[in-house]
Formats: structure tokens, sequence, C-alpha cells
């Protein structure tokens, strides 16, 4: 589908008098216009992705150092628990090894 521009350009085509070649240079000239517009946003475009990538790479930065973080933060905790767990082991074989030796 054409633009306005191209259309009027296209409907010019016909005849060459002067008044169609100022309108012509007029239809290139808002063309061109339209051109820069579409390039302007363009590169405003791109600078947001820019600034997108940026801050998603930024997140998946820090996402990963708090997965890291919780990692190392549970990692710790179970070795904790396991020494508990160890230690009640020993204490409770031990009560249990006493009260053996009691009920005999």
């Amino acid at each position: 589908m054409m633009s306005a521009v191209g259309q009027q350009m296209m409907s010019g085509y016909g005849s060459f008098s002067s008044r169609n070649n100022v309108n012509f240079v007029s239809y290139i000239n808002e063309l061109e216009e339209e051109i820069n517009e579409t390039r302007k946003e363009l590169k405003f475009c791109k600078k947001e992705v820019n600034i997108l990538n940026t801050e998603r790479d930024t997140m998946a930065e820090m996402s990963q150092t708090k997965t890291e973080d919780i990692n190392k933060y549970l990692t710790k905790e179970i070795h904790y628990l396991e020494e508990l767990i160890i230690k009640a082991t020993s204490k409770q074989k031990a009560e249990n090894s006493r009260f053996y030796f009691q009920c005999q």
C-alpha cells in the first residue's frame, strides 16, 4: 500500500508542466522529511532497545548474584543442621547405651 505522498507522486506522472514539476519537487521534499522523521524515530527506538538490553543484563546479573547468595546461605544452613543432627544422634546413642547398661 502506497503512502499519500507516493500516491500523489504517481498521479502527477501523466504531464510534466512546470506546475507538476513544482508539485513533484514538493512531493520529493515531503518524502525526504518523512524519511528524516522515520530515521529519527528509528534512532530513538535503537536507543530504547539499547537501554532495555542494558537493563535486562543488569537484572540478569543481579538475579544471578542473589541466587548465588541464597545458595551459599542455604548450603551453610544445611551443614549447620547436619551437624546438629549428628550431635543429637551421638547424644541419643550415648543415652541409649547408659539406659541399656542401667537396665541390665
